[in-house]
């Protein structure tokens, strides 16, 4: 039985692929017509870097009646 060890159609993307890049599209063609693709699979490996979480409406939106209550209490002690 064949194994990935066996596989003479290895290929390295990492030449195409620079830092940054978040997304990539393959295209295949069968130009000598001799080939049959029954089944194409794509193992991936990476590491996430630099990321910049994004804050959750909610919490942006208790930030900002927290923001509102306290402009409206120092407006009733400047008020006084």
């Amino acid at each position: 039985m064949a194994s990935y060890d066996d596989d003479d159609e290895l290929y390295d993307l990492r030449p195409f692929l620079t830092l940054r890049d978040t997304s990539f599209t393959i295209f295949t063609s069968n130009a000598t017509n001799d080939d049959n693709i029954v089944f194409m699979g794509l193992y991936l490996t990476g590491q996430i870097r630099d990321v910049n979480p994004t804050p959750e409406p909610g919490s942006l939106a208790l930030l900002g009646l927290a923001g509102l209550g306290l402009a409206r209490r120092l407006s009733a002690r400047i008020a006084t």
